[in-house]
């Protein structure tokens, strides 16, 4: 599936008429056969305590925290994945908070992309 969704999304990066697009991809970078980091400029992480991922993700799917833990094991390590951001949103805090920050970035993007 990695080649088609590669494809899908050179497909749609090409056709956005926005000032910038955000690949959201949750294995951005565990995926590097697809090389979907590769048609990205910048790669933002939003990041929050590995304790607060695990409750978070265990309300949301269901699962028991164990299992989440197990999946996220065979995930890029947090560490590895800030050391690779070019950004990163705090998100350990409330959605009010996370917003605040995601417009500052969003301003911040405008700004690289020259507009404003």
């Amino acid at each position: 599936t990695h080649p088609a969704i590669r494809s899908r999304a050179k497909e749609l990066l090409a056709t956005a008429q926005s000032p910038y697009v955000i690949l959201v991809a949750p294995l951005l970078l565990e995926a590097s056969e697809a090389g979907l980091a590769n048609l990205c400029e910048r790669v933002l992480v939003v990041d929050s305590h590995e304790s607060l991922q695990i409750e978070r993700a265990s309300q949301r799917d269901g699962q028991t925290p164990e299992r989440i833990q197990n999946i996220m094991a065979n995930q890029l390590s947090r560490h590895d994945r800030l050391r690779q951001a070019d950004d990163i949103v705090d998100n350990n805090g409330s959605l009010d908070d996370l917003y605040l920050k995601l417009e500052q970035l969003h301003q911040k993007y405008l700004a690289m992309a020259g507009v404003n």
